[in-house]
């Protein structure tokens, strides 16, 4: 099955337990590749994102290192990949800050995800 109609986007891939035997979960020859072809967007070590304080207990803070001058989409995920803060931002400028509020978070390790016009970066954080 071709994924070619979601190509840039986020996808997540679920396996439905619909049976009576609960305690057992057989999967077998399941492949997802990435196209071999050029991406669209690719991993971005140039955006040069820093968080902290990492461990966190209420405001994540985002710096960039370098310019980014289009819009900019956070979000931060479980690890399990469930979205839990979707925040968009604009004309972020080289060594500027933004902040991302974390208090209603359960203690755990995340996810932030980062997109750019040109690319995309991933970051993990710790929840205290």
């Amino acid at each position: 099955m071709s994924l070619a109609a979601y190509a840039g986007q986020t996808i997540h891939i679920a396996f439905l337990h619909d049976s009576d035997d609960d305690n057992r979960l057989a999967l077998d020859d399941i492949l997802v590749t990435k196209a071999s072809g050029p991406s669209q967007l690719v991993e971005l070590d140039e955006i040069n994102i820093q968080l902290y304080p990492n461990p966190v207990v209420d405001q994540l803070n985002v710096s960039f290192a370098s310019s980014e001058t289009g819009l900019i989409s956070a979000k931060v995920m479980s690890i399990s990949g469930q979205l839990i803060i979707n925040e968009k931002w604009s004309n972020v400028s080289a060594g500027q800050q933004k902040s991302i509020d974390v208090s209603n978070l359960n203690a755990g390790e995340y996810i932030l995800h980062i997109e750019t016009e040109n690319g995309k970066q991933n970051k993990t954080f710790i929840k205290k």
